[in-house]
Parts: structure tokens; C-alpha cells; sequence
């Protein structure tokens, strides 16, 4: 066997199908696209759905309801499966995470704890957006609280998250009453301990001590602030000013100077 001599295999290779070549070519004269009609003109495209000019079956069809884009779905969680977590593996605290790592929710899923079944367990539940208990906490404690200090506080679900938090698309905890503030719906303020969160202020007889409260739920928060270089009297700056006034917020920025 030589170079001269190889041959493709048989049935490896076919003859080319020469089109417009007329009827002698075995084809026919249409360049095989038949007579008349759309598709034998040049220009044609393909158009999913369509029928040749009737009413296409996705119009001929009836239509019930619609889907609403803005609609949030969330994962219902009821208390009858926390209370058995709380029985089984002592959990007393539930987030977001320790749904996830209880199989409960996925990472993308928003929560709702639901009423169906007994609660005997003292927990701590933090889930999205309002739900039945933040209702019932506002309805049991009113709007708000009055400290021990005789400041204006908003009530706490079980103690923990504030009943007026809500969430964004982006899970960014928001105060619901500075939103709607912001947006003109009402024309009060939230309660300035609320705003001056996470400072809190002790009055003592002779003065009054201004003081940071870490919480690990602000870490996010103070990561930033580190990153964009901005102390916390400067982040509530508006809150201070509100509480104490400008003059002594000028003094504050003065006194922060000198040390800094």
C-alpha cells in the first residue's frame, strides 16, 4: 500500500447535493423548497408559535389569573417543628442559619414561623418580614414601651428582634417607621433611642454617659464602617444631634479630633 493508492472508505464519504441546478440536477426546479409560500422566499424566519396566519394556539387558548412579579414567596416553618428542635437538641435561639442547618429552609428561601402546634419552649426566634407575633407583640404591648429611664422604646419580639424590622430584596434589616417617614407617609420620627441605636445614653445625677453597645448583629456594620473609615458619632450623627443638640455634637467632633 502506497500513498497513490489509499482510498476513503466505502460510503465515507458522499456526494455533494448541488441545488438550482433545474430538474436535470434530480431535485426539481424549486431548489427544494416546494412552490409558493413563505418559506420558498429568501428572507424567511422561523417564528415559534406561528401557524401560517390563524389564531395560534397560545391566543386561542382561555387565561385565568395572572402572576404577580412583585409576590414574595416564603418558607413556612410552623412552631410545632421548633418546639421539637428545643426538645430534642436544646436549641433555644433560631435564625436564619439554624433553619438551614436543620434542614428546614434552603440559603435562598425568606422564613415565616406559622401558629400550627404547641409552643412550651422559652426560645428566641428571628425570621423576615412581619409576621403574626409582631402583630401580637405590638397589640399586647402597644406602639411602644416606656423604659425605666421614661424613654420612648418600640416593643421586642420575645425579647429579641424589634416588631417594626423589615427586610428588603437584599435581606438588609430596615426600620419600617423611618421608612415610611422618609417616604412622607408619616410626619413623626421613630423614638430617638431607636435612633441612636447602637449608642445608648445613662443618665446619672450629675451627667449623662454615652456609651457603644456591641452587639454581634452590627459586626456587618462595623466591618464597613472600618472599611469607609467612619467612626459611630459620625454614623448617628443625626440621632446625636437630635438628643443633645449641635453645639454639643460640635464639641464631641472637636474632642474625637484631638485624640484621633
Amino acid at each position: 500500500m502506497s500513498l497513490h493508492n489509499l482510498t476513503p472508505a466505502k460510503g465515507s464519504v458522499k456526494k455533494e447535493k448541488r441545488i438550482a441546478r433545474g430538474q436535470g440536477s434530480g431535485y426539481g426546479g424549486t431548489s427544494t423548497r416546494g412552490h409558493k409560500g413563505a418559506k420558498s422566499r429568501s428572507g424567511y424566519k422561523t417564528k415559534i408559535g406561528f401557524e401560517g396566519g390563524q389564531m395560534p394556539l397560545q391566543r386561542r387558548v382561555p387565561k385565568f389569573g395572572f402572576k404577580n412579579i412583585n409576590r414574595v414567596e416564603y418558607k413556612a416553618v410552623n412552631i410545632a417543628s421548633l418546639e421539637m428542635l428545643a426538645t430534642e437538641k436544646g436549641i433555644t435561639e433560631f435564625t436564619v442559619d439554624t433553619f438551614m442547618e436543620n434542614g428546614l429552609t434552603s440559603s435562598n428561601d425568606l422564613v415565616k414561623v406559622l401558629g400550627r402546634g404547641e409552643l412550651k419552649s422559652k426560645i428566641t426566634v428571628s425570621a423576615h418580614g412581619f409576621s403574626k407575633a409582631a402583630i401580637a407583640a405590638i397589640e399586647a404591648q402597644g406602639t411602644h414601651v416606656v423604659a425605666e429611664d421614661g424613654e420612648l422604646e418600640t416593643p421586642l419580639i420575645n425579647g429579641a428582634d424589634c416588631a417594626y424590622v423589615i427586610f428588603d430584596e437584599k435581606q438588609t434589616a430596615l426600620c419600617a417607621i423611618e421608612e415610611a417617614y422618609n417616604q412622607g407617609d408619616i410626619t413623626w420620627k421613630k423614638p430617638v433611642s431607636c435612633h441612636l441605636y447602637p449608642v445608648r445614653v445613662k443618665d446619672y445625677s450629675e451627667f449623662s454617659a454615652v456609651n457603644y453597645n456591641h452587639w454581634h448583629i452590627c459586626d456587618d456594620a462595623c466591618t464597613l464602617g472600618k472599611e469607609l473609615q467612619v467612626p459611630v458619632y459620625k454614623f448617628v450623627k443625626e440621632a446625636l444631634v437630635r438628643k443633645f443638640g449641635i453645639h454639643w455634637y460640635q464639641e464631641l467632633e472637636k474632642v474625637a479630633g484631638s485624640i484621633s
